[in-house]
């Protein structure tokens, strides 16, 4: 197999291997204890209330996650929350994140073109490619400067940008660059791009064209092997934050139910730095503390 088929594979298997580990690392974690997320969201705070409570649904397991999924999906698509409260930053936000949507779908079918799950040339549907290329790529791009600029140029954003954030947009902006020259020179229908993921060697019909191709690979595989690894995993970790952490208010009446995962949530080490909370105690003291107050 050819490097660049063999770089490209490897990005997809670290990608899926990473982010399912990263969820299951996530679905185990110590069941959350109420006074983490405090001060709660409320008065017209829409996202305060698990939606399975404000719909007055039946509140059995899965007519629950049904809801919260649909919650969830509304959110994820526009993006609610941000134009609520920054609505200065909504635009780019969404731009991007639409894009990288479009974008992302696009690759997997390319991918699976590459395994012959999908049927037909990829050239025969070069109708619905090349539009789909142009939006996806177009919203990206402007979303991503949109973002650099804005964290920039912004000084309250400044101040609370990460290195790491610079390397996230930074990495989607390279990605974006090479797409467009692939798409621009080489290949639009992503004929050529499937045929290096099926491990041909690259043909360059012409000059640069098969570089272009083999570096959007490169890239876009960095991105995937990065993903993992960073906060941009929050597409699918902002599941386990809303149904296993804001929304979880199951009922434990007797003691019983939650006892175990209790008893071991309060006898671990408590990790704030706050005077009023105390650093270095067990959370069963600062239960015990609050108790007697």
């Amino acid at each position: 197999m050819p490097p660049v088929a063999a770089w490209a594979w490897a990005c997809v298997v670290l990608f899926v291997v990473g982010c399912s580990a990263k969820a299951m690392r996530y679905a185990r974690m110590p069941m959350h204890l109420r006074w983490e997320l405090y001060p709660l969201a409320s008065g017209d705070d829409s996202d305060a209330t698990p939606p399975a409570v404000s719909e007055g649904a039946p509140t059995s397991r899965w007519r629950r996650l049904v809801i919260e999924a649909r919650f969830i999906l509304k959110e994820v698509t526009t993006l609610a929350m941000v134009r609520r409260h920054n609505p200065s930053l909504w635009p780019a936000s969404l731009a991007f994140h639409w894009g990288v949507y479009l974008l992302f779908l696009l690759g997997a079918g390319a991918v699976a073109g590459a395994l012959g799950l999908v049927p037909g040339a990829a050239a025969g549907l070069a109708a619905v490619v090349v539009p789909w290329q142009l939006v996806g790529m177009a919203l990206a791009t402007l979303g991503t400067v949109a973002l650099l600029f804005r964290r920039i140029a912004d000084p309250v954003l400044r101040g609370v940008s990460t290195p790491s954030d610079y390397v996230h947009l930074g990495l989607v902006l390279a990605a974006l660059l090479a797409s467009w020259g692939r798409f621009l020179v080489a290949d639009r229908s992503l004929a050529a791009t499937i045929s290096v993921l099926r491990g041909s060697p690259l043909a360059p019909p012409a000059g640069w064209s098969g570089a272009l191709v083999a570096g959007e690979v490169v890239l876009v595989g960095l991105f995937l092997a990065y993903l993992p690894f960073s906060r941009m995993t929050h597409f699918f970790t902002k599941f386990f934050a809303w149904h296993m952490v804001r929304w979880d208010d199951r009922e434990n009446r007797d003691g019983a139910r939650f006892a175990t995962d209790l008893a071991r949530q309060l006898g671990r080490p408590v990790g704030w730095q706050a005077p009023h909370i105390g650093a270095g105690r067990r959370w069963r003291d600062v239960v015990k503390r609050s108790g007697e107050r």
